[in-house]
């Protein structure tokens, strides 16, 4: 089922930092307004723009670290909290 971006518009950084730990990420490493994390058990990476931890991510942003990186479903956005039913 495709993600409908419309009920996660206004997460921020800080909130999908959040949801990568919940889900096993842990940071890596930073470098100037970016921060990555990995899950060793699955090979995962992601990279999170940070320019503020208040900061709403734009959509195309959302899309690369949910689809790309992080590669969750909406049920996965369910589990961690980021979405309601």
């Amino acid at each position: 089922m495709p993600i409908n971006y419309q009920r996660i518009r206004n997460i921020t950084a800080r909130e999908i930092e959040s949801a990568l730990f919940r889900d096993g990420f842990v940071p890596v490493g930073r470098g100037g307004g970016h921060r990555q994390y990995r899950d060793h058990a699955t090979n995962r990476n992601v990279t999170l723009a940070w320019h503020g931890r208040g900061q709403t991510l734009s959509l195309g942003t959302l899309r690369r670290v949910i689809e790309r990186q992080a590669q969750w479903t909406e049920e996965d956005l369910i589990r961690l909290g980021l979405i309601s039913d």
